[in-house]
């Protein structure tokens, strides 16, 4: 979901409606990493200012107030939920991502795997 802070203009302003062109005005930050065309199409609205390799980088530049970003919502939560965040076009501006995991066949129980495994499965 695409996110700014309390710091940032937008973050006192409607946010469900706000333009792409609106939206186009403000500095972003994206990840510097591959993304598929879906994701993307998400961001050719924005005015790329900076990139960052992880989701942590991303959270800290939103968290200056000078940036407007995508995290994912459980990363964002606890920042939301103190008012620090606000999502932006909440049911617009959001996309989704898959995750896919191989394991062996046939090998020895892995409690840790088997863990990873059933988070994955119920996210």
């Amino acid at each position: 979901m695409l996110y700014c802070s309390d710091q940032h203009p937008l973050f006192d302003q409607e946010l469900e409606h706000i333009s792409d062109q609106a939206l186009s005005q403000y500095d972003a930050v994206l990840p510097n990493y591959p993304q598929p065309a879906q994701i993307k199409q998400q961001q050719t609205m924005l005015k790329v200012s900076a990139t960052s390799s992880d989701r942590e980088g991303i959270a800290f530049l939103i968290l200056t107030g000078r940036f407007v970003g995508f995290l994912p919502t459980h990363f964002a939560e606890r920042w939301v939920s103190q008012d620090k965040l606000r999502a932006i076009g909440e049911h617009s501006r959001k996309f989704h991502t898959h995750f896919s995991a191989i394991t062996r066949k046939g090998a020895m129980n892995n409690l840790i795997l088997d863990a990873y495994l059933e988070e994955l499965e119920k996210a």
